[in-house]
Protein backbone atom coordinates (compact mmCIF):
# COMPACT_ATOMS: atom_id res chain seq x y z
CA UNK A 1 0.00 0.00 0.00
CA UNK A 2 1.50 3.37 -1.11
CA UNK A 3 0.75 6.33 1.19
CA UNK A 4 1.53 10.22 0.86
CA UNK A 5 3.25 12.47 3.47
CA UNK A 6 4.32 15.97 3.81
CA UNK A 7 6.89 17.12 6.17
CA UNK A 8 5.66 19.53 8.52
CA UNK A 9 8.64 21.89 8.43
CA UNK A 10 8.88 22.48 4.91
CA UNK A 11 5.28 21.01 3.52
CA UNK A 12 7.93 19.18 1.07
CA UNK A 13 5.51 15.60 0.08
CA UNK A 14 6.72 12.23 -0.64
CA UNK A 15 5.91 8.92 -1.77
CA UNK A 16 5.94 6.08 1.24
CA UNK A 17 5.29 2.32 1.14
CA UNK A 18 4.17 0.06 4.20
CA UNK A 19 7.71 -1.33 4.75
CA UNK A 20 9.62 2.29 4.94
CA UNK A 21 6.93 3.18 7.63
CA UNK A 22 7.17 0.00 9.67
CA UNK A 23 11.12 -0.16 9.20
CA UNK A 24 11.53 2.48 12.41
CA UNK A 25 8.20 2.79 13.70
CA UNK A 26 7.28 5.63 11.01
CA UNK A 27 10.09 7.72 11.89
CA UNK A 28 11.34 9.38 7.76
CA UNK A 29 14.28 12.05 7.12
CA UNK A 30 12.80 14.62 4.96
CA UNK A 31 15.19 14.87 1.87
CA UNK A 32 14.63 18.36 1.22
CA UNK A 33 15.03 19.87 4.88
CA UNK A 34 16.29 16.74 6.78
CA UNK A 35 13.75 17.55 9.21
CA UNK A 36 13.09 14.00 11.03
CA UNK A 37 9.05 13.40 11.77
CA UNK A 38 7.10 10.92 12.44
CA UNK A 39 5.36 10.08 9.18
CA UNK A 40 2.54 8.22 10.69
CA UNK A 41 0.83 11.43 12.03
CA UNK A 42 0.73 12.70 8.08
CA UNK A 43 -0.58 10.13 5.93
CA UNK A 44 -2.70 9.78 2.99
CA UNK A 45 -3.87 6.93 1.87
CA UNK A 46 -3.41 6.31 -2.38
CA UNK A 47 -6.00 4.85 -3.86
CA UNK A 48 -5.86 2.54 -7.07
CA UNK A 49 -7.03 5.04 -9.62
CA UNK A 50 -4.38 7.84 -8.24
CA UNK A 51 -2.24 7.53 -12.13
CA UNK A 52 0.80 9.50 -12.49
CA UNK A 53 -0.90 12.56 -14.10
CA UNK A 54 -2.38 12.74 -10.45
CA UNK A 55 0.52 13.26 -9.04
CA UNK A 56 2.17 15.87 -11.54
CA UNK A 57 -0.90 17.76 -10.83
CA UNK A 58 -0.54 17.59 -7.18
CA UNK A 59 2.99 18.94 -8.52
CA UNK A 60 1.57 21.70 -9.99
CA UNK A 61 -0.36 23.11 -7.42
CA UNK A 62 2.75 23.07 -5.08
CA UNK A 63 5.30 25.04 -7.41
CA UNK A 64 3.60 28.25 -6.32
CA UNK A 65 5.27 28.08 -3.10
CA UNK A 66 8.43 28.33 -2.49
CA UNK A 67 8.25 26.04 0.74
CA UNK A 68 6.95 23.09 -1.73
CA UNK A 69 8.94 20.61 -3.83
CA UNK A 70 8.34 19.45 -7.63
CA UNK A 71 6.62 16.71 -7.77
CA UNK A 72 9.95 15.39 -9.52
CA UNK A 73 10.94 14.85 -6.04
CA UNK A 74 8.34 12.94 -4.60
CA UNK A 75 10.16 9.64 -5.73
CA UNK A 76 13.65 11.18 -5.01
CA UNK A 77 12.73 12.50 -2.01
CA UNK A 78 11.22 9.58 -0.50
CA UNK A 79 11.93 9.83 3.50
CA UNK A 80 14.17 6.87 4.20
CA UNK A 81 14.05 5.46 7.51
CA UNK A 82 19.01 5.32 7.76
CA UNK A 83 21.23 4.89 10.72
CA UNK A 84 21.35 8.58 10.66
CA UNK A 85 17.72 8.92 11.83
CA UNK A 86 18.00 6.27 14.69
CA UNK A 87 20.97 8.08 15.70
CA UNK A 88 19.42 11.19 15.64
CA UNK A 89 16.10 9.75 17.33
CA UNK A 90 18.31 8.40 19.99
CA UNK A 91 20.53 11.34 21.00
CA UNK A 92 17.45 13.30 21.38
CA UNK A 93 16.14 10.59 23.71
CA UNK A 94 19.42 11.22 25.51
CA UNK A 95 18.64 14.80 25.76
CA UNK A 96 14.90 14.68 26.88
CA UNK A 97 16.00 11.99 29.66
CA UNK A 98 18.95 13.99 30.79
CA UNK A 99 17.28 16.98 30.39
CA UNK A 100 14.00 15.54 32.63
CA UNK A 101 16.43 14.60 35.09
CA UNK A 102 17.66 17.69 35.79
CA UNK A 103 14.17 19.35 35.91
CA UNK A 104 13.21 17.05 38.49
CA UNK A 105 16.36 17.63 40.43
CA UNK A 106 16.40 20.98 40.03
CA UNK A 107 12.55 20.84 40.94
CA UNK A 108 13.17 18.44 43.88
CA UNK A 109 16.06 21.05 45.39
CA UNK A 110 13.63 23.90 44.93
CA UNK A 111 10.76 22.02 46.98
CA UNK A 112 13.17 21.00 50.03
CA UNK A 113 14.84 24.99 49.82
CA UNK A 114 10.96 26.04 50.20
CA UNK A 115 10.63 23.69 52.93
CA UNK A 116 13.54 24.77 55.17
CA UNK A 117 13.45 28.80 54.10
CA UNK A 118 10.23 29.82 53.32
CA UNK A 119 7.70 29.74 56.20
CA UNK A 120 4.76 29.56 56.01
CA UNK A 121 2.81 32.86 56.97
CA UNK A 122 0.68 32.58 59.64
CA UNK A 123 -2.92 34.33 58.71
CA UNK A 124 -3.92 36.88 61.69
CA UNK A 125 -7.66 36.00 63.13
CA UNK A 126 -9.56 38.60 62.34
CA UNK A 127 -12.47 38.31 65.59
CA UNK A 128 -10.18 36.74 68.21
CA UNK A 129 -12.58 38.22 70.58
CA UNK A 130 -15.03 35.89 69.23
CA UNK A 131 -13.01 33.02 69.07
CA UNK A 132 -12.59 33.59 72.95
CA UNK A 133 -15.74 33.95 73.59
CA UNK A 134 -17.25 30.99 71.24
CA UNK A 135 -14.35 28.68 72.88
CA UNK A 136 -15.30 29.57 76.73
CA UNK A 137 -18.75 29.41 76.05
CA UNK A 138 -18.48 25.73 74.29
CA UNK A 139 -16.37 25.08 77.85
CA UNK A 140 -18.73 26.45 80.18
CA UNK A 141 -21.38 23.96 77.88
CA UNK A 142 -19.34 21.10 78.62
CA UNK A 143 -19.07 21.83 82.36
CA UNK A 144 -22.82 21.84 82.81
CA UNK A 145 -23.59 19.15 80.96
CA UNK A 146 -21.11 16.57 82.80
CA UNK A 147 -22.55 18.32 86.15
CA UNK A 148 -26.00 17.36 84.91
CA UNK A 149 -24.90 13.97 84.07
CA UNK A 150 -22.81 13.35 87.01
CA UNK A 151 -24.77 14.99 89.69
CA UNK A 152 -25.97 11.68 91.82
CA UNK A 153 -22.59 11.38 92.08
CA UNK A 154 -21.36 14.53 92.66
CA UNK A 155 -23.77 15.32 95.12
CA UNK A 156 -22.88 11.75 96.86
CA UNK A 157 -19.11 12.79 97.11
CA UNK A 158 -19.72 16.07 97.84
CA UNK A 159 -22.33 17.09 100.04
CA UNK A 160 -21.81 20.26 100.75
CA UNK A 161 -23.19 21.02 97.31
CA UNK A 162 -26.11 18.86 97.10
CA UNK A 163 -28.29 22.07 98.03
CA UNK A 164 -27.52 23.90 95.02
CA UNK A 165 -28.12 21.03 92.37
CA UNK A 166 -31.19 20.47 94.02
CA UNK A 167 -31.94 24.07 93.79
CA UNK A 168 -30.64 23.87 90.01
CA UNK A 169 -32.35 21.29 89.36
CA UNK A 170 -36.17 22.63 89.78
CA UNK A 171 -36.45 24.04 86.63
CA UNK A 172 -35.17 21.25 84.88
CA UNK A 173 -37.61 19.25 86.61
CA UNK A 174 -34.58 16.53 87.39
CA UNK A 175 -33.90 14.95 90.85
CA UNK A 176 -31.01 14.41 92.64
CA UNK A 177 -30.61 10.84 93.54
CA UNK A 178 -28.52 8.95 96.52
CA UNK A 179 -26.17 6.23 95.13
CA UNK A 180 -27.28 2.68 95.32
CA UNK A 181 -23.91 0.43 95.88
CA UNK A 182 -25.17 -2.76 97.22
CA UNK A 183 -21.55 -3.87 97.42
CA UNK A 184 -20.98 -1.96 99.88
CA UNK A 185 -23.90 -2.51 102.34
CA UNK A 186 -23.52 -5.46 104.76
CA UNK A 187 -26.08 -6.79 106.62
CA UNK A 188 -25.89 -7.93 110.42
CA UNK A 189 -26.97 -10.17 112.38
CA UNK A 190 -30.27 -11.78 112.28
CA UNK A 191 -32.61 -13.20 114.57
CA UNK A 192 -35.92 -14.50 113.66
CA UNK A 193 -38.36 -15.90 116.94
CA UNK A 194 -41.94 -16.27 117.69
CA UNK A 195 -43.66 -13.37 119.89
CA UNK A 196 -44.70 -15.12 123.40
CA UNK A 197 -47.73 -13.01 123.85
CA UNK A 198 -49.28 -13.34 120.32
CA UNK A 199 -49.89 -16.74 118.70
CA UNK A 200 -48.60 -17.21 115.38
CA UNK A 201 -46.85 -13.88 115.03
CA UNK A 202 -43.29 -13.94 114.02
CA UNK A 203 -40.53 -11.34 115.68
CA UNK A 204 -37.29 -10.32 112.63
CA UNK A 205 -34.87 -8.39 113.50
CA UNK A 206 -31.42 -7.29 111.86
CA UNK A 207 -29.21 -4.55 110.61
CA UNK A 208 -27.67 -3.20 107.37
CA UNK A 209 -24.59 -0.74 107.62
CA UNK A 210 -23.37 1.74 104.92
CA UNK A 211 -19.42 0.80 104.18
CA UNK A 212 -19.24 3.36 101.39
CA UNK A 213 -17.54 7.09 102.20
CA UNK A 214 -20.94 8.79 101.28
CA UNK A 215 -24.47 8.21 101.44
CA UNK A 216 -26.77 5.56 100.04
CA UNK A 217 -29.96 4.85 99.80
CA UNK A 218 -31.57 2.45 101.94
CA UNK A 219 -32.57 -1.10 100.42
CA UNK A 220 -35.43 -3.41 100.01
CA UNK A 221 -35.48 -6.63 101.95
CA UNK A 222 -36.56 -9.63 100.48
CA UNK A 223 -37.51 -12.03 103.22
CA UNK A 224 -38.07 -15.58 102.89
CA UNK A 225 -39.00 -17.93 105.17
CA UNK A 226 -38.74 -21.80 104.67
CA UNK A 227 -39.44 -25.09 105.94
CA UNK A 228 -37.88 -27.46 107.62
CA UNK A 229 -36.89 -28.81 104.09
CA UNK A 230 -35.77 -25.62 103.38
CA UNK A 231 -38.42 -24.50 100.52
CA UNK A 232 -40.21 -20.88 100.78
CA UNK A 233 -43.63 -21.20 102.50
CA UNK A 234 -43.93 -17.45 102.74
CA UNK A 235 -42.08 -14.51 100.69
CA UNK A 236 -42.06 -11.07 101.61
CA UNK A 237 -40.66 -7.70 99.86
CA UNK A 238 -40.03 -5.04 102.81
CA UNK A 239 -39.64 -1.45 101.55
CA UNK A 240 -38.22 1.25 103.33
CA UNK A 241 -41.32 2.73 104.54
CA UNK A 242 -42.18 -0.55 106.26
CA UNK A 243 -39.32 -0.55 108.53
CA UNK A 244 -38.23 3.21 108.82
CA UNK A 245 -40.55 5.17 110.90
CA UNK A 246 -39.20 8.91 109.82
CA UNK A 247 -39.51 9.91 105.92
CA UNK A 248 -36.78 12.14 106.71
CA UNK A 249 -34.45 9.13 106.84
CA UNK A 250 -35.31 7.95 104.08
CA UNK A 251 -34.67 11.21 102.36
CA UNK A 252 -31.44 11.46 103.45
CA UNK A 253 -30.56 8.15 103.22
CA UNK A 254 -28.08 5.68 105.32
CA UNK A 255 -24.85 8.02 106.26
CA UNK A 256 -21.59 6.96 105.56
CA UNK A 257 -20.36 4.21 108.33
CA UNK A 258 -23.70 4.28 109.98
CA UNK A 259 -25.76 0.98 111.03
CA UNK A 260 -29.12 0.13 110.64
CA UNK A 261 -31.08 -1.66 113.33
CA UNK A 262 -34.58 -3.41 111.78
CA UNK A 263 -37.36 -4.94 113.71
CA UNK A 264 -40.47 -6.38 112.06
CA UNK A 265 -43.65 -8.48 113.16
CA UNK A 266 -45.83 -10.51 111.42
CA UNK A 267 -48.39 -13.05 110.98
CA UNK A 268 -47.45 -16.36 109.82
CA UNK A 269 -50.83 -18.46 110.56
CA UNK A 270 -50.81 -21.92 110.12
CA UNK A 271 -47.25 -22.66 108.52
CA UNK A 272 -44.43 -24.55 109.66
CA UNK A 273 -41.60 -22.01 109.31
CA UNK A 274 -38.39 -23.09 110.83
CA UNK A 275 -35.70 -20.58 108.82
CA UNK A 276 -35.41 -18.08 106.72
CA UNK A 277 -33.06 -15.86 103.90
CA UNK A 278 -32.41 -12.63 103.00
CA UNK A 279 -31.43 -10.53 99.59
CA UNK A 280 -30.49 -6.75 100.07
CA UNK A 281 -32.08 -5.02 96.41
CA UNK A 282 -32.96 -1.93 95.35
Amino acid sequence: MNYITACPKCDTQFLLNDALIQAHLGKVQCGHCEHVFNAKNRLTELTDDFSIDDKALANDSTTDSPSESRSDDLDGNIGVVVDQVSSQAATEDTESNITAEEKTSKDSKVDIESIFNNKPIKKPNKHPALIFFLTLLLFLTLILESVYVFRNEIANVLPQVKPLLERACIPLKCTIELSRNLALIAIGDADMHEDEAYQSVIKFSTSIKNNAPYPQAYPNIALTLTDRNDQAVIKKLILPTDYLASKDKIKNGLSSKETATIKLSFHVNDANVASYRILLLY
